[in-house]
């Protein structure tokens, strides 16, 4: 009988210690009631369009990130020169995603920005400009704030969103005492521009440093001086033209490639240029030489320091090492000299991919773009990640801290 009274009083202890533990809980727990704010930034590119929707709430350092919306429609707002209406349709049902996404009450306090970046700027202001004006018209009619007037996006300013961006998902802007050497370098190749950013240590790197190229960027409530270049005509699509002896306007060209096997024949568009691409015997020398003249001709600045950074490589980098298996679609490790050597690979046979044909030509003007534009080791590792912790590695995130900052 005692022993079964002090078992009881025992049991009857551990209730009261677990019901006073709970107590404690719901009552000192942090809060997860958040005043959730939300922002929309369409990244209007050369082949296709993104709606990017980002939830926030105030954190320590600032607006801290808790989900993203990500969706795209192909093609870009480029490939509609003459069909306005065509253009705004194009991006109706991305509107039309955020709309349920965010909360009903939370429209009208939502900042949105358009972007264009390099197909847009290649196509030219004549027709670009009654493109624009369609899409800002028809965002106009959402209940969003259209904070910035939809525009053709400086390539300075994409590169230094997507290092803004980069750094911002590894931790590198908000953890106490950051510093340049904390941060990380980004390399994005797109279909029109590509772009390189980095923040300099070396005060060398500075002072030799065209002036143009040196930015000064507030991020999370410190300066940066960030180098940036941007160099539009060396976007992968782009350089396949340059590759074609391009770009040209008027009648479709017809070209002989040394980067496409004997008997390949097809027509390739982009932009206002249209090439009627006959293949001369995939060789990867010849590929190759013709890619290091390509990139000689562009005259691609090579700051000593970036051969110590160390780098992380967006969109057709991470696509194309993806497709001929250097990494999983979760991304991975890649040196310049992989690249070289899956590109001599590509050349002697072609992959059952959806690109298979063009990987010659793609993998060497990748190469070429690393080894001898920014003058890269073999040895280099190249980080190519498409999401860090869930969230896409683009510079629309950056630009939308950047929205909000200007609210």
């Amino acid at each position: 009988m005692i022993a079964r009274q002090s078992q009881n009083n025992k049991t009857k202890q551990w209730i009261i210690f677990a019901i006073s533990a709970l107590v404690l809980f719901v009552l000192f727990k942090p809060s997860t009631n958040y005043d959730y704010k939300y922002g929309i930034m369409f990244d209007a590119g050369s082949t296709g369009s993104r709606i990017h929707v980002y939830k926030f709430h105030e954190g320590k350092h600032g607006l801290k990130l808790d989900d993203e919306l990500f969706e795209q429609v192909k093609p870009g707002l480029s490939s509609y020169p003459d069909d306005i209406t065509g253009a705004t349709a194009s991006i109706k049902g991305l509107i039309d995603l955020a709309m349920a996404y965010i909360p009903e009450e939370k429209h009208s306090s939502t900042p949105l920005a358009l972007k264009a970046s390099a197909g847009l700027r290649i196509l030219g202001d004549e027709k670009a400009t009654p493109i624009l004006q369609g899409v800002r018209e028809m965002l106009d009619k959402t209940p969003f704030q259209q904070k910035w007037v939809p525009e053709i996006m400086d390539g300075t300013k994409e590169a230094v969103y997507s290092w803004m961006t980069l750094n911002y998902l590894a931790d590198s802007l908000t953890k106490s005492g950051a510093s340049a050497a904390d941060t990380f370098g980004t390399l994005d190749l797109g279909g029109g521009s590509t772009q390189i950013a980095f923040a300099p240590s070396d005060p060398s790197t500075k002072s030799s440093a065209d002036p143009a190229n040196m930015l000064k960027e507030s991020a999370f409530g410190k300066e940066w001086d960030v180098y940036i270049h941007s160099y539009l005509g060396l976007g992968l699509m782009s350089a396949r033209e340059a590759m074609l002896d391009g770009p040209h306007e008027g009648d479709t060209k017809d070209v002989s490639s040394v980067c496409h096997a004997s008997g390949f024949s097809e027509k390739y568009e982009n932009a206002r240029s249209g090439y009627s691409v006959n293949g001369a015997g995939a060789d990867f020398t010849s590929c190759y030489a013709k890619a290091k003249g390509v990139m000689a001709k562009m005259n691609v600045d090579s700051p000593k320091e970036i051969r110590s950074q160390t780098f992380y490589a967006f969109s057709y980098y991470f696509d194309r090492a993806v497709e001929v298996g250097l990494i999983s679609g979760d991304g991975g490790e890649v040196t310049v000299l992989q690249f070289k050597q899956a590109a001599e690979t590509a050349c002697r046979s072609v992959k059952k991919t959806e690109n298979g044909e063009w990987l010659c030509m793609d993998l060497s003007i990748i190469s070429a773009l690393l080894g001898e534009g920014f003058k890269f080791h073999d040895e280099t590792t190249l980080r190519l990640y498409k999401k860090i912790n869930g969230i896409e590695t683009q510079w629309s995130l950056g630009a939308t801290f950047a929205l909000f900052a200007a609210q």
